[in-house]
C-alpha cells in the first residue's frame, strides 16, 4: 500500500486481518524446558563424565579428564587419565570411592565403557557388586551440571596448567589432588548442609570388584584357556 501512498495504522491492519478470518502473525513459543530437581542428599547421584580435550594446549598428549558432579552440592571430583576406557574409568571411580564412599546412583552417557545394548558391561558388573544403580542419560543436556563443569574446566584449569607449566598425566593429577580441587569446590560447591548418604567401602573387596571377570571352562588336566593360550 505504501507503494499507493496509502498508510494504515498497525492496529487497523489487524482488526481487518482478524475480521476477514485470518489469523495473522502470531509469536511463536518456544517449549519450556523442564530442568530437572536437584537430588536432596550428597551422595545420592553422582554425575560422571569423560572429557576428551587438548588439556596441555599442545605442551603434552591429549588425554582424558574424569569428572564427577554431585547432583545435590555440585562437589566435584577429577582425574586425568590416558583415555576412557573400562580400566582408566576402573581406577577413577576406585579413587573416588575411597576418597569420598560409595554413592547410591550414577548418572552417566551411552559410552560403551558404560553401556552395551542386551548386555552388562564389566562396569557395570562392577556397579551392580558395589550396589550403585546405573542411570542413563538421554541427551548430553540431561548431564546438565556435568557438562557446564566440563565447560568451566575446559577454560579455568587449562589456564592455572599454563601458568604452572604442567605437561604431563601425572604432574596434572598431583596439582588436582594437591591444591585445585579443594579451590573449585569452595567456589562452586554449595554450602547447604546436605545429609551424606555415601556407604562405606570397608565391606567390599575394591581389588575383586574393579577387575575384569570372564568365565572359562577347565579342562581335565585342570588347565584353561585366555585369548587361545593354556
Amino acid at each position: 500500500m505504501e507503494n499507493h501512498q496509502i498508510k494504515i495504522d498497525h492496529e487497523t491492519l489487524r482488526r481487518w486481518i482478524r475480521s476477514s478470518g485470518h489469523i495473522g502473525w502470531q509469536r511463536t513459543k518456544r517449549p519450556h524446558r523442564r530442568h530437572r530437581e536437584r537430588r536432596s542428599a550428597y551422595g545420592e547421584m553422582v554425575q560422571f563424565d569423560g572429557s576428551h580435550h587438548d588439556w596441555f594446549e599442545g605442551r603434552g598428549v591429549k588425554c582424558c579428564l574424569f569428572l564427577f558432579v554431585d547432583d545435590a552440592s555440585s562437589s566435584s571430583h577429577m582425574r586425568f587419565s590416558p583415555t576412557e576406557s573400562t580400566e582408566n574409568a576402573f581406577i577413577v571411580f576406585w579413587e573416588y570411592v575411597e576418597y569420598k564412599g560409595i554413592p547410591h546412583s550414577i548418572y552417566v552417557d551411552r559410552h560403551s565403557v558404560y553401556y552395551e545394548k542386551g548386555k552388562e558391561t564389566e562396569f557395570g558388573r562392577a556397579m551392580r557388586k558395589l550396589g550403585v544403580k546405573i542411570i542413563y542419560a538421554q541427551s548430553p543436556q540431561g548431564k546438565g551440571r556435568v557438562e557446564r563443569g566440563n565447560r568451566t574446566l575446559q577454560d579455568s584449569l587449562v589456564k592455572e596448567m599454563r601458568l604452572r607449566g604442567i605437561s604431563t598425566i601425572g604432574e596434572a593429577n598431583k596439582f588436582l589432588k594437591e591444591e585445585f580441587i579443594e579451590n573449585y569446590n569452595k567456589q562452586f560447591s554449595l554450602d547447604d548442609d546436605f545429609a551424606d548418604i555415601h556407604r562405606s567401602e570397608k565391606d567390599y573387596d575394591l581389588r575383586n570388584i574393579f577387575c575384569y571377570e570372564q568365565t572359562r571352562q577347565v579342562k581335565n588336566d585342570y588347565t584353561i584357556t585366555l585369548t587361545g593360550k593354556l
